[in-house]
C-alpha cells in the first residue's frame, strides 16, 4: 500500500467520527450529539497514526502525523460552523447540520411497504385513540403531526391543547401515548416534555435548543400558572427555536384567554365517556412502521399556513376559549 493509499484511508476511517468546526474538533457519539476536542486532544488521541513519507528537502523518508497532513488538506472534512436545518436541502455546504433525520425514517428503510389495506389496519388502534383525545378529530391530529414530519422548517404555529376534565376518566395512557409518537416518530433528540415551569420561563432556554415538538404535561389551574404558560408559549419570540410545535396537556376546568401572540390554537375535550379504550400496541415496531408512513405518505399538507389555520375544527374547547378570550 502506498503512503498515499494508507492517508486515505486513514483519513475516511477518521472523518466517520471526527470532522473540524472552526477550531475544534467534534466527535460524533451516532446518535446526533457531539464531543468537542480540541487540537491537542486530537494531537494525542491519534498520536499513532504515524505515515512515512518522502522529504524534498532532505532527499529521505521520514514519520509524519497523520494530523499534521489533514489539517493541510483542502479536501478535509471541515466546516465553518454548526446550525440546525430540518430542511437539509436549506443548510450551506460549509455548515454542520445537527439534523440528522427522524426517528421513524429507521422504520421506513428497514420494514418492508405493505398494502394500503394492511397499514390501514395496523394503525387503526391508533387512529381511534387520537379520535378519543379529539372528539373524533383524528385526521386533523395527523395532518398537523405530518406537518412536522413533511415541513420541518415550516411551522404552523398551531398549538394543541389536550383538555381532560374528568380526572377519574379510564382514560390513563395519554402521556406514554404523546411521548411514543415523539420519541418512536419524531425522535427523542427533536422532543421534550415539560412539566417543570423552569423549562417554560427561562428566557434563554437551551433544554428547547433545536426541538420540533414539546409537550407540557398536566398543567394545572393552580393560580394563575395555568394562563400564563399558554400565554408564555404562545409568544414564539420568547425562545431562540421558532421551530417548537406545542401540545399542552391539561386538567384544568377552567380555560384561560391565550390570544396574545402568534399562534393559533386546536382545542380539544378529552372524551372520556368510552368504554372502549385498550392498551395501544406501543410496543409494535410494525405499527410504527405502518403509521410513520401514513404521516410521511398519505397525508397532504396544505400549501400554506393561512390554508392550514382554516381547517382547524371547531370544538366545544375552542369556544371556550374564544369566550375566555372575548372576556379578558
Amino acid at each position: 500500500m502506498t503512503e498515499d493509499s494508507k492517508y486515505n484511508e486513514m483519513k475516511v476511517n477518521f472523518e466517520k467520527e471526527y470532522c473540524l468546526v472552526g477550531a475544534t474538533f467534534l466527535k460524533s457519539n451516532g446518535d446526533g450529539t457531539y464531543l468537542q476536542y480540541s487540537l491537542s486532544q486530537i494531537k494525542i488521541l491519534t498520536s499513532n497514526f504515524v505515515l512515512n513519507e518522502y522529504d524534498n528537502y532532505t532527499g529521505k523518508k521520514k514519520n509524519i502525523k497523520f494530523i499534521d497532513k489533514w489539517l493541510e488538506d483542502p479536501q478535509r472534512r471541515s466546516y465553518k460552523c454548526t446550525a440546525f436545518y430540518p430542511d437539509i436541502s436549506k443548510c450551506p455546504s460549509n455548515t454542520l447540520n445537527l439534523f440528522t433525520g427522524f426517528k421513524g425514517d429507521e422504520y421506513n428503510k428497514s420494514c418492508p411497504r405493505n398494502s394500503f389495506e394492511d397499514d390501514h389496519m395496523l394503525c387503526q388502534p391508533i387512529m381511534n385513540y387520537l379520535n378519543i383525545l379529539t372528539g373524533g378529530h383524528a385526521e386533523f391530529i395527523n395532518m398537523w403531526l405530518a406537518n412536522i414530519i413533511q415541513q420541518p422548517d415550516n411551522n404552523s404555529f398551531i398549538s394543541l391543547l389536550l383538555n381532560k376534565l374528568d380526572i377519574k376518566s379510564k382514560i390513563n395512557n395519554i402521556m406514554p401515548f404523546l411521548n411514543w409518537i415523539a420519541s418512536e416518530i419524531i425522535g427523542d433528540r427533536y422532543c421534550a416534555t415539560v412539566s417543570d415551569n423552569s423549562h417554560i420561563f427561562s428566557p434563554r432556554n437551551d433544554y428547547l435548543e433545536n426541538k420540533l415538538l414539546v409537550i407540557i404535561d398536566k398543567i394545572s389551574s393552580v393560580g394563575r400558572k395555568y394562563g400564563i404558560v399558554l400565554k408564555t408559549i404562545n409568544m414564539p419570540t420568547v425562545y431562540n427555536n421558532t421551530l417548537i410545535r406545542f401540545i399542552v396537556y391539561s386538567k384544568s376546568n377552567k380555560l384561560s384567554s391565550i390570544r396574545h401572540g402568534r399562534r393559533s390554537w386546536a382545542a380539544f375535550y378529552i372524551d372520556s365517556d368510552d368504554d372502549l379504550i385498550s392498551d395501544l400496541p406501543l410496543d409494535n415496531d410494525y405499527v410504527k412502521a405502518a403509521y410513520y408512513r401514513i404521516l410521511l405518505e398519505d397525508i397532504r399538507i396544505p400549501p400554506n399556513v393561512f390554508t392550514f389555520e382554516t381547517l382547524i375544527p371547531h370544538t366545544e374547547c375552542l369556544e371556550q376559549l374564544r369566550i375566555a378570550n372575548e372576556s379578558e
